[in-house]
């Protein structure tokens, strides 16, 4: 099964058959009947009542859940054994989706590492032996091949690196299943933007602070601030030719007659004295077929005041969670 990783939500699934409706996937979809291992909760059970959006039919539980981008799974809460061809686990808790709709790029379903109890990352850490969440994984920068590269994804002890920057992460009890990270500042060029620190906090009442989360493509900051980085940005590259805004960038530039090009340094600043020189590929992004255009990978939100650092600027680092000491590491490079 090709799953992908959301740290940004807890419970995994996966398609499942009888398909009520479900998207194109290029494996078999999963079979339930065919599992002697497959084992569906009672609306009764314990996990059951624990679920969020839960509902019952015919004495099953079923979940329900949504995403920010429109795209739902529905189904029943079941157990199951997970393997990854060498090692297995027994009794984890997934959704086994008969309701699926949306972009999830033809995957056979999702792996939710969240920080919640339904985690997958938190499920495996008692037969790890881990006193808690313990991962890694690096979303390796496309390649020549075919735009497709490979790295990997690590649980357990293994995963924690001996040394490297790390940042303590915060859990906000108010919104959900997120690792929040106290991004302090942004610099462009060397020079940190006039963005009051406050902007990237967790309010009182548990709005804004800033998100990690695979599941985002594009990082996407508060309008008051993305349009100050935004305009620093333009200032900088003014002797560029602009082109024209594509989908959600409105900085875009048509590098086409260029042998080179001078692009100013992006750097953010969190916690702990932990400071990510984003490579270039991490926030021009290529935007057309002829790699003529690029934007800066960079949006603001109106209607919201929560920060998310996306997946194209985690791209090329390892990032490791180490639940026990409530910390992330950000290492360039170990892919």
């Amino acid at each position: 099964m090709d799953m992908i990783i959301d740290t940004g939500s807890d419970l995994s699934w996966l398609q499942c058959s009888p398909c009520t409706d479900c998207y194109h996937e290029p494996d078999p979809v999963f079979s339930p009947s065919r599992s002697s291992s497959y084992k569906q909760f009672t609306c009764s059970s314990t996990m059951c009542q624990s679920l969020g959006n839960r509902g019952c039919q015919r004495n099953g539980c079923t979940y329900e859940l949504s995403y920010d981008d429109g795209s739902v799974s529905s189904g029943n809460l079941a157990s199951e054994t997970f393997s990854d061809g060498s090692s297995s686990v027994s009794n984890i808790v997934f959704g086994c989706g008969h309701d699926n709709e949306g972009d999830f790029s033809g995957a056979d379903g999702l792996i939710g590492l969240g920080i919640g109890a339904l985690s997958f990352a938190r499920q495996i850490a008692s037969p790890l032996r881990s006193s808690d969440i313990e991962f890694s994984y690096c979303l390796p920068v496309d390649s020549s091949n075919g735009g497709k590269s490979s790295s990997s994804l690590i649980f357990g002890n293994s995963a924690i690196p001996s040394e490297g920057q790390f940042t303590t992460y915060l859990i906000n009890p108010s919104v959900g299943p997120f690792y929040y990270l106290q991004l302090t500042g942004i610099s462009i060029a060397g020079s940190l933007l006039s963005i009051p620190v406050s902007t990237f906090e967790i309010r009182r009442d548990g709005s804004g602070g800033v998100i990690l989360d695979t599941g985002t493509t594009v990082t996407r900051l508060p309008m008051s601030a993305y349009v100050v980085m935004r305009n620093v940005f333009r200032a900088l590259t003014r002797n560029l030719p602009s082109a024209s805004p594509v989908s959600i960038f409105d900085t875009c530039y048509d590098l086409s007659g260029l042998q080179s090009a001078s692009i100013p340094s992006v750097q953010l600043h969190f916690q702990d004295e932990m400071d990510l020189n984003l490579p270039v590929t991490n926030y021009m992004l290529s935007v057309d077929d002829d790699n003529s255009i690029y934007c800066l990978a960079f949006a603001g939100t109106a209607f919201s005041e929560v920060s998310i650092i996306g997946n194209i600027q985690q791209q090329g680092y390892r990032i490791a969670i180490d639940g026990e000491n409530i910390r992330i590491a950000f290492i360039p490079g170990q892919c």
